[in-house]
């Protein structure tokens, strides 16, 4: 019964079923337009906070474990799948095989979830708005000093299957991640190319 009771609060939670908070019409760095229109529940944009937050303090520590031999975001896809959307996850296991089977393979080079090479210590939201059917989760990199990373990913979250997951990560300045990975899966000439997830961009 309490399992049901928090599964009915989730979906009220997403819906918007809760009272509803206007936001300053602005332009974000992702180039999405966000209106008066672009309301949230308050209680909303306070759960997928407190979900990418959590996402960060999990995976910032593994991206900077120096023993790692492969990329951290492999642990995501192992051990923390649920996390993420099936368009990421499928985008992101075609990348990772393409790298394991070619040397010439050019596909990520920075981090996806952290856009960086060098990552710091510490990542924190920034801010979180909605924009059409999903949440935009701006994060902050905290480093020991400002110039180590001036870019700020931005994650792109929605509700799938009764649950959050990290559908995209947004760059500043330049494009997404399945766009990205899209177009590494075009010139490879591989089956992600033709895939729903590619499909659609």
């Amino acid at each position: 019964m309490r399992t049901q009771w928090r599964r009915s609060a989730w979906t009220a939670l997403l819906l918007g079923v809760l009272p509803y908070v206007a936001m300053r019409g602005s332009e974000r760095p992702d180039g999405a337009s966000v209106t008066p229109a672009s309301v949230a529940p308050v209680d909303s944009l306070q759960v997928v906070r407190a979900f990418a937050q959590r996402f960060y303090r999990w995976y910032v520590p593994i991206a900077n474990d120096s023993t790692l031999r492969y990329p951290a975001y492999y642990r995501v896809l192992s051990v923390r799948s649920a996390m993420i959307s099936k368009d990421l996850a499928t985008a992101l296991r075609s990348d990772s095989t393409l790298s394991s089977s070619k040397a010439e393979h050019e596909g990520l080079t920075d981090d996806p979830f952290l856009q960086s090479q060098d990552p710091c210590e510490r990542y924190d939201v920034d801010s979180v708005y909605r924009v059409q059917r999903e949440f935009r989760a701006r994060i902050r990199p905290m480093c020991a000093t400002n110039a180590w990373q001036t870019s700020k990913p931005t994650l792109a979250i929605r509700s799938e299957r009764g649950r959050l997951v990290i559908a995209n990560v947004w760059y500043d300045p330049r494009g997404d991640l399945i766009s990205e990975l899209c177009g590494y899966a075009r010139v490879e000439r591989v089956p992600l190319a033709k895939s729903p997830a590619c499909a659609r961009r």
